[in-house]
Parts: structure tokens; C-alpha cells; sequence
């Protein structure tokens, strides 16, 4: 056998020898003292063969870097082309990735590199899986919870989870939530940059499949923020919330990045006005499943913002008079080039279509009132 056979066969034998210590990493039982064994058998046994010596194979020049595979269902499909952070569940998974490949092509080291891939991620050592609930009476539930959600795990298809920024009802077999609800006002703003960090929310019950960014690659869906990125902008934490998969359903590109943003800013015009918003959104129907049946797309997309004439949002001022903006828009391309308003309805027909029950705190002679009108004009 020639020197270059025998440096081949070296190579062989350390690529297998490293991969090995990597699905270590990812949770495969072998130990060091296995992997080395085998390693080295690997090379006596073509040593033997071709005459070259076990010391000259152990010591041949190695040039060529491991190749990456998706042998492992550990690693993501994206592996050979464009992995980032979002991709991964955890910091380990990311982590075994980068110490395999050669010169961090998927750009998974920190900024500065400090040579840990990923470290904004959760570590599978400390990941706890207790939702984030706060206090029953949050003002982001101030009108009412329009399906009587809990934060009851036996519950996992109306479960609610209560985040700092807004508050939400999670449908687990569906992949999405069945609505959102927040408070929008000047409190909520500021100049903080969009963080486009859109990851797994790792507060699920552990048994619960958690969405992934990577769900709706190739989907020909967006995901479709439902508290948007826009109405959390006074710090990174309250941005960053927003891009929790559970604030997300598929949307049609022409649905959210036209009629639906317009309304979200809007929406935010009423607040530079000095008004604030109590906001209800969410999906109705199913168009179809994505992610092999992971996620369900809605067939349309609904929002109810209740609008007060003052900075800071007070029931006590929700008047018959005051201004509820309802909208019940078809989630497809079929709405590119419209308007919001040509999508206003009453809040009793998103009631008819959800069976949910919205605004069930104010009352009832005013609630009657508001909900019948169809109230879109700008005021």
C-alpha cells in the first residue's frame, strides 16, 4: 500500500474516532475508552494489510476535515446547508454541531466568538418545564378570557400561559395558540431593535412537542407573529418575547406582511394619538397541516382591538360609544393588494365563527352594544 492509501486510512480512523465523541455529545452511550479502542483497531486491522506500521498510521498527516451527515436524528436537516441557532433545541445539540464542523460555516459561535456555539440557548441541564404564569388578574386579561383557559397541563389544547407581554391560550395539538391578548400603549414603546430571535418556547411541558422555527421553512407560510415584534419595543426582553413560537401561527405572505401589518399599524397610530388598545388575535378553521402534520394553518385570521380615549387603558372608560375595530380576513394570497377595512366585521360574527367569547368583563349593556357594531372608519 502506498504512503497516500495509509495517510486515507489514518484519516478514516480519527473521522470515525471524532464523530463518535460527538454523538457522545448528543446523548449516545459509548465511552472514550470504547471509542479509542475502536479506533485503534480500525487502524492495526488496515495497518496490517497494506504493511504500513501502526505508529507511521497513527502519526500520517490528517488534511481533510470530517464531513457532516445527517446520520443522526440529532442533528437537524439543514445540517449541509444553512443551520443557525434556531434550529436547535438546546445549547449542547448546537454545540456538537460546531465542534464537528471545520471553521464555523453555519456562523454558530457568539459575537465576539468565545468558542461556545449558541449560548443564548438552554442547556438541557437547566431547562425547566413549568409555564411562565402570572397572576390571574394580568392586564393582558383585563377584558376576559375569551375560552375560560387554565394553566392546567390535563388542559393541552386550551392552555394558558401568561407571559410578562401578553397572554395566550396554547391549542398543543395544533402547534398554535387560539389566541393571543395584550394592552398596547406608550409604556410598550421605545427604539429597541427588532431581535428576530424566533425559538422553541422551552417552558412547554416536557412531553409536548415544541414548535421550531425550522417547522415552517419551506412552507410557503410566514410566521406570523400575533403579538407583534413593532408593539414590544421598550426592551430586548419584551421584543425578544414575541418571537416565542408560541405567538405564532402560519400566516399567507400577502396576509401578514400587507392587510394584517397595516392594521398593526394602525393600530400603533392610535397610540401616538395618545389613545390605548386592548388587543384579541388569533386564527379560526383549518386550511391544512405543515411540519407532517405538526401545525395547523388557519383558514383565516381574526383580530378585536377595543380602543380607549386615553394613555392609560382603564375599563371603567369603555363607553357604548367607544371605538371596537373587528376584522375576519381569509389567510391566502387572495387578500394581496386590500385593505384592512375591506375585512371589518361586528365582534359577535368573530364570536359566531370562534365560539369564543370576547370582552366578558365589561358590562353587559355596554359589551351588547360595542360587540354588534361594525366599527372600522378611522376616527
Amino acid at each position: 500500500m502506498t504512503p497516500g492509501v495509509g495517510y486515507a486510512i489514518a484519516s478514516l480512523a480519527f473521522g470515525i474516532a471524532k464523530s463518535m465523541l460527538i454523538f457522545c455529545k448528543l446523548g449516545m452511550v459509548l465511552s472514550i475508552n470504547r471509542v479509542l479502542a475502536l479506533a485503534i483497531g480500525v487502524i492495526l486491522s488496515f495497518a496490517s494489510i497494506s504493511s504500513l506500521s501502526p505508529i507511521a498510521a497513527i502519526a500520517s498527516p490528517i488534511n481533510s476535515p470530517p464531513v457532516l451527515t445527517e446520520d443522526s436524528n440529532s442533528l437537524p436537516a439543514c445540517i449541509n446547508t444553512d443551520c443557525d441557532c434556531s434550529d436547535f433545541q438546546y445549547q449542547e445539540d448546537a454545540q456538537a454541531v460546531f465542534d464537528l464542523e471545520s471553521g464555523d460555516s453555519h456562523h454558530l459561535d457568539g459575537n465576539p466568538p468565545n468558542g461556545k456555539a449558541c449560548d443564548n440557548l438552554p442547556s438541557h441541564s437547566k431547562v425547566v418545564a413549568i409555564p411562565i404564569v402570572s397572576p390571574t388578574d394580568s392586564d393582558h386579561l383585563v377584558l376576559g378570557n375569551p375560552t375560560f383557559a387554565t394553566s392546567d397541563i390535563n388542559n393541552p389544547n386550551n392552555y394558558l400561559i401568561q407571559e410578562e407581554e401578553y397572554a395566550l391560550s396554547y391549542n398543543r395539538d395544533k402547534g398554535i395558540p387560539n389566541w393571543v391578548s395584550w394592552q398596547l400603549n406608550q409604556t410598550w414603546l421605545g427604539s429597541v431593535e427588532r431581535q428576530n430571535d424566533f425559538r422553541p418556547n422551552n417552558a412547554l411541558p416536557p412531553e409536548w412537542y415544541r414548535v421550531k422555527p425550522s417547522d415552517y421553512a419551506d412552507t410557503n407560510y410566514d410566521k406570523g407573529h400575533l403579538t407583534p415584534s413593532s408593539d414590544r419595543t421598550l426592551s430586548i426582553s419584551d421584543n425578544s418575547a414575541t418571537f416565542l413560537m408560541t405567538n405564532m401561527i402560519p400566516q399567507s405572505p400577502a396576509n401578514n406582511r400587507e392587510v394584517w401589518r397595516e392594521l398593526e399599524d394602525y393600530s400603533r397610530d392610535l397610540v401616538a394619538e395618545g389613545k390605548s388598545l386592548y388587543i384579541i388575535a388569533g386564527g379560526s378553521g383549518e386550511k391544512e397541516r405543515i411540519s407532517d402534520g405538526k401545525i395547523s394553518v388557519p383558514e383565516k385570521t381574526w383580530k378585536v382591538i377595543v380602543v380607549v380615549d386615553s394613555p392609560n387603558f382603564d375599563i371603567e372608560k369603555i363607553t357604548k360609544d367607544s371605538q371596537v375595530i373587528a376584522v375576519l380576513m381569509p389567510n391566502s394570497e387572495a387578500v394581496r393588494q386590500t385593505s384592512w377595512q375591506d375585512y371589518c366585521v361586528s365582534v359577535d360574527t368573530v364570536e359566531e365563527v370562534t365560539g369564543y367569547d370576547f370582552l366578558s368583563h365589561i358590562p353587559k349593556s355596554i359589551q351588547n352594544q360595542i360587540e354588534s357594531k361594525v366599527n372600522c372608519v378611522k376616527q
